[in-house]
């Protein structure tokens, strides 16, 4: 594997590590995040894993934190950058 798309992926599994956490210490599931973003939950796993050729695009990034923040996963403004 590249360095590049080794990197990309180290970024992925931390972004999707961090979104885990917040949404459940909220009391939240997935499906319920993927319903937010209105999309199905099977493709947001695959985009949060990187699976069948899915990508995270930064609107998909944008709406994750947004949603967080209106559930208050998130509640601060260095929270909300560090998922960045």
């Amino acid at each position: 594997m590249n360095r590049h798309l080794q990197q990309s992926m180290e970024a992925l599994t931390r972004f999707r590590e961090q979104v885990i956490s917040a949404r459940r210490q909220a009391g939240y599931l997935q499906k319920d995040l993927a319903a937010a973003l209105a999309l199905d939950a099977e493709t947001l796993s695959r985009k949060l894993h990187g699976r069948h050729q899915a990508i995270l695009t930064l609107q998909d990034v944008k709406q994750i934190i947004k949603t967080l923040a209106a559930w208050q996963a998130i509640t601060t403004r260095a929270e909300a950058l560090e998922l960045l």
